[in-house]
């Protein structure tokens, strides 16, 4: 353990708009809150599915794909950069992080300097091209693999498991894992509001047949719209 401690790590990094994506993105989808939304509306939307009420999974639907489209348009990503780009004086931050046998420093361009104790951490975040230290308050310090300096990534990553004391699991986050579950859910989230729209289009029709065939028949039909708009019982 005294050897271990002595153990020093550098790495640099330019937070520019493709390294900000990479730890937003990353940090976001593998936050368990979000995937619990998701998964508790995705039960929903099959439970409203199984009782054949489509209208109200093609109104929430309809919604989400408003959502989404104000957010491609807006670039919520982009306005987050931007905003914090001008807070220094809308440069791309230069930064050195310092990990040492007592905390780790954090020093810009500019000579600013963070220093974080590693009690602070609580989780590690890995992406392609990053290792994020998450610290509370959804916050994270963030490692560029690339320009890592005093060990391996996994040397780095074993030496932070005996140093932080308040790491629930000594397991590293695979930010990668999380996308492609969380696409999935998309995914059956965009099967089920289709299946939702066809359902509900045969469903008005083989009603508006069922009508048809009564009123040749001779029977005078009076449908109340809450009737019509559910399924036939």
């Amino acid at each position: 353990m005294e050897e271990e401690n002595k153990k020093e790590f550098n790495s640099k990094y330019t937070l520019d708009y493709k390294t900000y994506k990479e730890f937003s993105k990353g940090y976001i989808a593998t936050k368990k809150s979000s995937i619990v939304m998701l998964f508790v509306v995705l039960v929903l939307l099959i439970l409203y599915m199984f009782y054949r009420d489509y209208e109200t999974v093609i109104l929430f639907g309809s919604l989400f794909l408003i959502f989404a489209f104000l957010i491609i348009v807006t670039g919520r990503n982009k306005l987050q950069y931007k905003r914090y780009k001008s807070l220094n004086n809308n440069e791309d931050l230069d930064a050195n992080i310092k990990i040492g046998k007592e905390k780790i420093i954090s020093t810009s361009k500019k000579g600013d300097t963070s220093n974080y104790e590693f009690s602070q951490i609580v989780g590690i975040i890995e992406t392609k091209n990053l290792v994020i230290l998450k610290l509370e308050y959804n916050m994270g310090i963030i490692i560029d693999k690339n320009t890592l300096e005093g060990g391996t990534k996994e040397e780095l990553i074993e030496y932070l498991f005996s140093v932080c004391k308040n790491l629930k699991k000594k397991k590293v986050i695979k930010s990668k894992k999380w996308l492609v579950f969380r696409n999935i859910m998309f995914a059956l989230m965009a099967i089920t509001f289709i299946l939702a729209i066809i359902l509900s289009v045969l469903s008005h029709y083989q009603m508006d047949k069922y009508i048809e065939a009564l009123q040749q028949s001779g029977y005078e039909i009076e449908m109340q719209e809450s009737v019509y708009s559910r399924k036939s019982s």
